[in-house]
């Protein structure tokens, strides 16, 4: 069941914000906390109901696991590490599977079937951080039901945000809970009309063509090369766009239940460098790797590798994580080596006998950035190593042909069947990453966002459109004109469904 269905818009849905509320009020904490768990169930069975089973036996082995380390201090250590190994022997396990026996799952695909249970890669690191804090001490102890619904939340449990327990628990025992809040509930769904259209007007319209250029690439066919830097820069603003849509329809439908989730985007096409970058991407990811591999290994004393070493894994763990293919590997590796060039840029220069110092002015730094982004993106997008291959030669072809002058010949490669429409949307993408506020900033008056970053964003640009600087919403009829107008555009456009892409992951 996707958020961006109709079965889901006009049956799950409703039925579930009904009986939230129904079932809170008549049946008390327990029975509305149970509902929730129950439509989560279903929710998730909807997709592959052969892998519920996998979903409950996680749950059983990590709620023990925890209640272990907690009553056994004595070997609570070791609790912990059969625990942690076992978790990520589990999703170690699934990608191998599929690298060695799932033929092109490996790699990005954009087949609707999932070869892994869904959402496997969230939960997991879920669960780990769950048992690290109740290692630690950090966690009140809380009950079973409050466990289960922490991880199968149907908002974010397929692609989070990540979140930790001590984020969620409080919430599930605050009172008026299931109260009826009109504003809760009008700003949730403002904030899901926003990622509903990003997800199927703006990053499932430019889909078709990064998709038929990447496949006319695997199947050895001869492409345009302007096409190949239009379906690169499409997909880097897909990706954005599809991923950033599913975490403000999580936030919004989490909102409507008085829940609220942490932010996963904050403008991260307005980075700087890489290190920015991933303050601004999939923050929850981020937050994770920095704080439960980075950190454990920069601080280790017995395999000490240093804050250098560190930085090397977690990168290349996170390649990982997307997948076992040859294409995120060396994605990973190339993270890791730019994040190393950021952190030591100025030891480089140096010893290079020039001169260092940041821009005051980061038009160029942001452009920059963007650019190694795209770049990197037809790694991820590629199915393999010699697609990506593929990729990168048509695009040197037009940027040799861009300094050779000869401007003629670059129009005569531009295949004539291009849909004008493609730049159309790419423009629009563009302005509204650059020149419009983001989620965070638009809602900010109605909206504090949980933020799990340890340091804010550095400096951006001005935006572009400076007109819209100082936009942000309100509970106001001009408003629900323009959230009426966003919701009628996603509805024509909604005519099939779509999966999101990291659902593969």
């Amino acid at each position: 069941m996707l958020f961006n269905s109709y079965l889901f818009l006009l049956v799950f849905l409703p039925l579930v914000l009904a009986g939230f509320y129904g079932v809170g009020q008549l049946a008390g904490r327990t029975g509305g906390l149970l509902w929730l768990v129950v439509a989560s169930l279903i929710f998730y069975a909807s997709w592959e109901l052969s892998y519920l089973w996998l979903l409950l036996a996680s749950l059983l082995f990590n709620y023990l696991a925890a209640l272990l380390i907690r009553k056994l201090p004595r070997y609570r250590r070791l609790c912990l590490w059969i625990a942690v190994l076992a978790n990520v022997a589990l999703l170690f396990y699934f990608k191998l599977v599929i690298a060695v026996f799932g033929g092109n799952g490996a790699a990005f695909s954009t087949t609707h079937h999932i070869l892994i249970p869904l959402g496997i890669s969230f939960i997991t690191f879920q669960q780990i951080a769950f048992l690290v804090d109740t290692y630690k001490g950090k966690l009140t102890e809380g009950s079973a039901l409050e466990y289960v619904l922490f991880i199968t939340f149907f908002p974010q449990l397929i692609m989070g945000p990540i979140v930790h327990y001590r984020e969620l628990q409080p919430q599930f025992r605050k009172a008026g809970l299931f109260r009826w809040n009109p504003d809760n509930f009008s700003l949730g769904m403002c904030i899901f009309i926003v990622g509903l259209f990003k997800k199927v007007v703006l990053a499932d319209s430019i889909a078709p063509f990064v998709d038929g250029v990447y496949g006319s690439i695997a199947q050895g066919e001869s492409i345009a090369p302007i096409d190949a830097w239009v379906a690169a820069l499409g997909f880097t603003l897909q990706i954005y766009f599809d991923f950033s849509a599913y975490s403000d329809m999580a936030i919004g439908l989490a909102r409507m239940l008085n829940i609220n989730l942490p932010i996963n985007f904050d403008a991260p096409y307005r980075a700087v460098n890489r290190f920015d970058y991933w303050r601004r991407w999939h923050i929850s990811f981020g937050a994770f790797m920095r704080q439960y591999v980075f950190f454990p290994l920069a601080r280790a004393k017995t395999f000490k590798v240093g804050h250098v070493g560190a930085l090397a894994v977690t990168t290349l763990v996170s390649g990982f994580w997307h997948g076992l293919g040859a294409t995120f590997i060396v994605w990973g590796a190339l993270q890791s080596l730019l994040m190393l060039g950021v952190h030591y840029r100025g030891v480089i220069a140096g010893k290079l006998g020039l001169s260092y110092r940041k821009r005051g002015f980061p038009w160029f730094s942001m452009l920059l950035t963007f650019l190694v982004t795209v770049l990197l993106g037809v790694l991820f997008r590629s199915s393999d190593l010699q697609v990506a291959f593929g990729m990168y030669e048509q695009m040197m072809v037009a940027v040799q042909t861009i300094f050779a002058g000869d401007i003629t010949a670059l129009y005569q490669h531009i295949d004539r069947t291009f849909d004008r429409w493609v730049l159309i949307n790419l423009v629009l993408m563009l302005l509204i990453v650059w020149g419009m506020p983001s989620t965070r900033r638009l809602f900010a008056r109605h909206w504090t966002a949980l933020d799990q970053r340890a340091s804010s964003p550095e400096k951006t640009a001005p935006d572009l459109l400076p007109w819209f600087r100082h936009q942000v919403f309100g509970l106001s009829r001009r408003w629900a004109i323009i959230m009426a107008a966003l919701l009628c555009s996603a509805l024509i456009f909604m005519s099939g469904t779509s999966r999101f892409i990291y659902y593969q992951f």
